[in-house]
């Protein structure tokens, strides 16, 4: 067993998937930058080396310690850089709510539950194992913005299995006279892009073999558990008030445990977004359907059975629930920074050095993503149907 960990773990595996795909480091490897005008941005930077036809980055480690590498590839350096964007919580938070205004809200309400409690593992699993990324050298790493938050389990690929997973079980359980080609279809497209999302890890130099291995057993684990308590947990959502306020209460609780309290990282504000995700979406189904609105703003069976649902309807639809998004998003946030100013009694400043003096606070940051993306997600799943209604978009 040792062996197998430490042959999934060898950063020279992620080192020749990188050259395979044309990212390699340049000879003078590392470079120490104390000055400002020493770190270079990233560019396609040929003038940095007039001989050489391929771009050179300059990258760095968590010290202060720089180094140089060569992308030998546009075409693969821009697609991976797309396809990991597939794996982070953005994409997840923009496409879930569309699929929620354009499908089915109960199927999806699903998947966001499990989604957050997989995440919660993950993240939190990170902060407790602390395993580090893979080594610089022989690895390139070409996301800095992680370079604070260890590196096992992949929760890139823990976000892919999960959807994949759960959306296909829903999929082919709501629908059990699929054809089997169509089945194939969906499983195909899921495959694809959960296998690319892995591979753009490798490629980003961000996680070991190791790193994803663990990540996609993690979540097919927990995914199939989630799956097998599926129709009760919906059922409970659409039937009891109650029972959402204890899915936004466990949320919550989860957050305030987390195992890092003193390090801020990534993870650990991902962690409180998604956890707010999860909590406003189980609320808000609950009360929407408490309040007898469960078909309010949804396009019906009839519709969709008539093929009379257009790719204007789709689009008109999507587009007012993301304005109702931003404008929830925005508002919330405002409402957080106004709240900080007035209980620590800080002076004027712009809201980004306000967000750098939440990240110090744990409580802080904690209410600051989880009550901003708990209101986001409760639009999505009851205001949004509201105003759908409203402008007969269904």
């Amino acid at each position: 067993m040792n062996s197998l960990i430490e042959y999934l773990n060898d950063p020279e595996k992620v080192a020749a998937v990188q050259k395979c795909f044309g990212i390699e480091l340049a000879s003078e490897t590392l470079i120490n930058a104390k000055r400002d005008d020493e770190r270079y941005d990233p560019k396609w930077a040929t003038s940095i080396l007039p001989d050489h036809e391929n771009a050179c980055y300059t990258g760095r480690k968590k010290s202060d310690e720089r180094y140089r590498y060569f992308v030998r590839s546009r075409f693969f350096y821009y697609f991976f850089q797309f396809i990991t964007r597939m794996g982070n919580e953005i994409f997840y938070i923009l496409f879930l709510p569309i699929m929620t205004w354009n499908y089915d809200d109960r199927m999806l309400s699903f998947i966001t539950i499990t989604w957050a409690l997989v995440m919660y593992v993950g993240q939190a699993t990170k902060d407790i194992i602390k395993m580090p990324r893979p080594h610089t050298p022989p690895v390139v790493k070409i996301e800095e913005q992680y370079l604070l938050e260890y590196g096992f389990p992949s929760t890139h690929a823990m976000a892919a299995m999960t959807i994949s997973f759960t959306m296909m079980h829903q999929i082919f359980t709501h629908s059990p006279s699929m054809e089997l080609e169509h089945r194939l279809t969906i499983f195909a497209i899921c495959f694809t892009i959960g296998s690319l999302v892995c591979l753009s890890r490798l490629y980003l130099g961000m996680h070991s073999l190791l790193d994803l291995s663990a990540g996609l057993l993690y979540s097919l684990a927990l995914s199939a558990l989630m799956t097998s308590r599926a129709k009760w947990l919906v059922d409970s959502l659409c039937s009891s008030l109650p029972f959402g306020v204890l899915v936004y209460l466990f949320f919550l609780l989860a957050c305030v445990v987390y195992p890092s309290r003193k390090r801020w990282s990534s993870a650990r504000a991902d962690t409180f977004l998604i956890q707010g995700v999860g909590a406003g979406i189980g609320l808000g189904m609950a009360l929407k359907n408490h309040l007898g609105l469960h078909g309010i703003g949804k396009i019906s069976e009839l519709t969709y059975l008539t093929d009379n649902v257009t790719l204007s309807l789709l689009v008109s639809r999507a587009l007012v629930g993301t304005i109702g998004v931003l404008i929830a998003r925005y508002a919330s946030k405002k409402i957080v920074y106004s709240l900080t100013r007035l209980v620590y009694r800080l002076p004027k400043s712009s809201d980004n050095d306000l967000k750098e003096f939440i990240k110090q606070k744990f409580f802080l940051e904690l209410f600051y993503y989880f009550f901003t993306y708990s209101n986001v997600s409760f639009t999505v799943i009851f205001m949004s149907f509201v105003a759908l209604d409203y402008f007969n978009l269904k």
